[in-house]
């Protein structure tokens, strides 16, 4: 049988005869033949193996290759062995290597590099805003047991309910707290007058349990009531602060209970040799109308850069702006502030923006500013719910009520600790009346605690705000976009 076979499996063009009396098919297959057996050489058409129906390699009877004998590596059988594979075994590095390239190839990388560009934007941004945001803050995981040490300071809305004891008993003792709080004060004039509790805290629920004599042979207790003054609060030591106030550097307003009890005074000073401060936050909660006001913003501001900032950076502590609450009350003067709730809230949130991008201009980097957002947590409150919204004041519509301090501690858990409250954490109503049971002092009268439905409402708006980036739709934007 010749070349030109009809047996040849082909499509007629196969068949088609070129002008050298041989068939194209033919021609391909003595090439593919002679590359297939590499040197082995035949003598004549008649020794090269065609391809035909009957042929067992036709693809109506393939070749078993189990029968196949493959010539050993240096054996005597075809010199050459045909051209070496450049696809690598299953095994080894260079299969290794092989699908590396494959992968870096494909859509992969491109998924890849716009996640670490998305990224990028995100940090940019916050860092714009003057948050702090990091890896850490993406993947880590949950830690319930994760303990942090935080000092206060500020004003009545962090003394009404007992703010500091209040995220104590919130956080089931993770949170080691001190202070300095003096009510009505400023951020600027805490550190003219330091503490302001001497009076306010001198209850039941602030005895150590110590007691001491006095002038006359007069027992007296020994109360809780903060650190001095902000430099001892955030250092560990100030020499200018004593009883007395011997060197005249603050303002005696006869508050002070360093500078209105000896033995307070020592009984601070002695607790700080024995265990030096060292903080991870520090909670600042200025004057919510020197906020919106501009020249009394820009005191504070002063005092923040110049004052706060280089003990800040000395203690190594993150400051915690608080984006305090909007009001509407007839008991106080409303004028500048705002035409309503929701541009109050703007106004305010618009000066703690300007106080972070101060702060984060005058730490470094690992130090740059949270903001707590109380203040969008209560003006989503007064949307979705109004009459809820009144509960959370007391009778003056300014200071919070127990309701606002909840809705206040689960904004600052959250913010401090990066998640949620654990599930079925209290349960009304005597395990939250605990919380507010170590209170130093409860304002306001008769105390009405939310329902096991109102705590778990408040706690969802603070885990919408705080962890899910919620923002009210009625908050105006200001001119500058934010």
């Amino acid at each position: 049988m010749s070349l030109h076979s009809t047996e040849v499996i082909g499509t007629p063009w196969f068949g088609h005869m070129t002008n050298h009396g041989h068939s194209l098919r033919s021609i391909l297959q003595r090439d593919a033949l002679a590359s297939w057996s590499g040197s082995r050489q035949f003598s004549s058409e008649s020794d090269i193996p065609r391809a035909t129906s009957r042929d067992p390699g036709s693809p109506q009877n393939p070749i078993d290759l189990r029968n196949v004998r493959i010539p050993e590596e240096g054996g005597d059988e075809g010199v050459g062995g045909g051209i070496e594979t450049k696809i690598p075994s299953e095994g080894g590095w260079l299969a290794v290597m092989y699908r590396i390239g494959m992968w870096c190839s494909g859509p992969s990388v491109l998924v890849v590099i716009f996640l670490f560009s998305a990224f990028g934007l995100i940090y940019g941004a916050s860092r714009e805003l003057g948050y702090h945001l990091s890896l850490r803050h993406i993947f880590e995981r949950v830690d319930w047991e994760r303990e942090v040490s935080v000092a206060f300071i500020g004003n009545a809305y962090l003394f009404v309910n007992d703010m500091p004891r209040i995220m104590q008993a919130i956080s089931k003792n993770q949170i080691h707290q001190n202070s300095v709080i003096h009510p009505g004060g400023s951020l600027g004039s805490l550190l003219l007058t330091g503490n302001g509790m001497y009076s306010a805290w001198k209850t039941g629920t602030a005895d150590l349990g110590q007691q001491y004599i006095k002038d006359y042979g007069r027992k007296e207790g020994v109360y809780d009531f903060g650190m001095c003054s902000v430099k001892q609060l955030l250092l560990g030591v100030d020499e200018y602060m004593g009883y007395g106030n011997p060197y005249g550097a603050y303002k005696n307003d006869g508050l002070n209970p360093c500078i209105m009890d000896q033995y307070y005074y020592s009984y601070v000073a002695g607790n700080l040799a024995d265990e030096p401060v060292k903080w991870d936050y520090v909670v600042l909660a200025g004057q919510t109308k020197r906020m919106v006001v501009e020249s009394a913003r820009n005191d504070t501001l002063f005092e923040l850069v110049n004052s706060y900032a280089p003990m800040l950076n000395q203690s190594g502590a993150i400051p915690l702006l608080v984006d305090t609450h909007a009001f509407w009350s007839d008991s106080t003067n409303m004028t500048g502030l705002g035409n309503d709730v929701p541009s109050f809230t703007a106004n305010i949130q618009n000066g703690v923006k300007v106080y972070a991008s101060a702060l984060a201009e005058a730490l470094p980097r690992s130090q740059a500013p949270i903001i707590a957002p109380v203040g969008l947590a209560y003006l989503t409150v007064w949307e979705e719910n109004y009459d809820l919204w009144r509960m959370l004041f007391v009778r003056d519509m300014v200071h919070a009520s127990v309701y606002g301090s909840f809705l206040f501690a689960c904004v600052l858990y959250m913010t401090i600790f990066g998640h949620r409250l654990p599930d079925n954490d209290f349960q009304f109503p005597s395990e939250v009346a605990d919380l507010f049971a170590t209170s130093r002092k409860l304002v306001g009268g008769n105390h009405y605690f939310p329902s096991q439905e109102e705590m778990a409402y408040l706690k969802n708006v603070a885990k919408r705000v705080v962890l899910k980036g919620y923002v009210p739709p009625s908050l105006p934007r200001h001119s500058s976009g934010r």
